[in-house]
């Protein structure tokens, strides 16, 4: 089974992202995501095996009661590789925190992970066709953006057999609540 790692989205970044993807649609062609499926991939497992995936359950299960939510904070729109549009998130303490105890986790249970730095995002739309320099694009394009709490971990299963990319939970754990300041 193949499975990833991820961060659900909160309803109002969701909307946010929709908008973006509207006001691109008019300058780029391709396959745009389903709000549905847009997460940020903390980290990718790959092909495991029922066994890792109960590992990478308990693990979830885990970091929930060590790491705090996350705000998600939209920043600019990117061309990654072939015709792949994603929109970077910044990447602060907390997200930066979650990976960490994450990797830590996961490598401890023998899982192989991507050897290459963290670049937090969303992916917008892949197959990506355009004309236009995508530099002058991204100048038209609005950045909706008000950081959001991103409270939901997920592993997820990953299926593509019918040419389209299904997302399922397999397990979804709720991260801390961000403390609260004391004045």
């Amino acid at each position: 089974m193949r499975t990833f790692i991820a961060l659900e989205l909160p309803d109002k970044t969701l909307d946010y992202v929709d908008r973006t993807q509207e006001e691109l649609s008019r300058y780029i062609e391709g396959n745009f995501v389903y709000s549905a499926n847009m997460h940020i991939t903390v980290d990718f497992l790959g092909e495991i095996t029922p066994k890792m995936c109960q590992k990478a359950m308990e693990i979830i299960r885990s970091v929930s009661f060590s790491c705090y939510a996350c705000d998600i904070s939209l920043g600019r729109l990117m061309l990654y590789g072939k015709g792949v549009v994603v929109q970077e998130i910044k990447l602060n303490q907390a997200l930066s925190s979650l990976k960490n105890a994450l990797d830590i986790l996961l490598k401890n249970e023998g899982f192989t992970l991507e050897d290459r730095p963290f670049k937090p995002h969303i992916t917008l739309l892949r197959q990506a066709t355009h004309t236009q320099n995508f530099n002058e694009i991204k100048k038209n394009i609005a950045i909706y953006n008000r950081p959001q709490s991103a409270q939901t971990l997920t592993l997820f299963l990953s299926d593509n057999s019918s040419g389209k990319y299904v997302y399922s939970p397999l397990e979804r754990v709720t991260l801390l609540s961000n403390p609260a300041v004391i004045v």
